[in-house]
């Protein structure tokens, strides 16, 4: 035992001398000595400490895509229609199998044409059929990209007014505050524009009767015909003028509480 302690100093001493470090001396007399591979966490692991001032990355929520500008083609998977830009009304727009002339059917293959399709069918067939009723539609492109169809349903001599509003470029049906938005347009700016042409049309339509009627009577309807429940703009539509228009409701001095009217918003494509 002591003869190989003696042997192994040895060879220690000579090695040194050699320039070799007492790890190779012993690496060589024992064998090599491979490193163990450092564990790396799959992607599917959580790692067990995370450094300071390091957020653990959380699953994003997928951000839709903004709009196509005015004018822009969208991608082909997004839905919308090829070479909208370049269509008009008749391309666009038929009258419904049913009641010619009176239900518009929209003829572009996307999923806001059907869904509007079906709305309007389910809306407006059961009115057709009705002889109280008198039922037609108006269409517009606005900016190139937006269709509207104008639902009109009129009994005795009053209006009321749908719109349906179809986005080209995504193929997909929107409502006015997307189209709003997509405008650029604050909402509760349009919605005070909105109050103030009411307050005009009602005075242009009953201003002449107002020394003639019981001025808080008078004072009511107008205050009922402006009030913010009158300001609608989930249902706006585009005219052929290229302006959204909004239903007003105008509380009259007689006859119905209230009769409905087409107003321009002051907003244009």
């Amino acid at each position: 035992m002591k003869r190989f302690i003696w042997i192994l100093a040895l060879a220690l001493c000579l090695g040194m001398l050699a320039g070799c470090g007492t790890e190779d001396v012993l690496g060589n007399m024992m064998g090599s000595r491979v490193p163990e591979p450092t564990h790396t966490p799959a992607p599917t692991e959580q790692p067990i400490w995370t450094p300071p001032g390091t957020a653990a990355a959380a699953t994003a929520t997928p951000v839709p895509s903004p709009l196509p500008a005015p004018g822009e083609e969208a991608p082909a998977s997004a839905g919308g229609v090829p070479n909208y830009a370049s269509l008009t009304v008749a391309d666009c727009i038929e009258d419904g199998w049913t009641y010619p002339g009176v239900i518009a059917h929209i003829k572009l293959d996307c999923p806001g044409a059907a869904a509007i399709n079906t709305a309007i069918d389910e809306a407006f067939v059961g009115l057709a059929e009705d002889p109280m009723f008198d039922v037609h539609y108006e269409c517009a492109i606005a900016g190139n990209r937006i269709l509207s169809i104008l639902m009109v349903e009129q009994i005795n001599d009053d209006l009321f007014h749908t719109g349906y509003n179809l986005d080209m470029a995504t193929g997909q049906a929107v409502t006015g505050p997307e189209i709003l938005a997509l405008l650029g347009q604050d909402e509760a700016a349009v919605k005070a524009r909105e109050l103030e042409t009411l307050g005009e049309e009602f005075t242009h339509q009953f201003g002449f009767v107002k020394d003639q009627t019981d001025p808080d009577f008078y004072d009511q309807q107008y205050t009922r015909t402006t009030a913010i429940g009158n300001a609608d703009t989930e249902n706006l539509w585009f005219s052929t003028d290229g302006q959204l228009y909004f239903p007003g409701r105008l509380y009259g001095m007689a006859g119905a509480e209230y009769y409905e009217i087409a107003l321009p918003t002051g907003v244009f494509f």
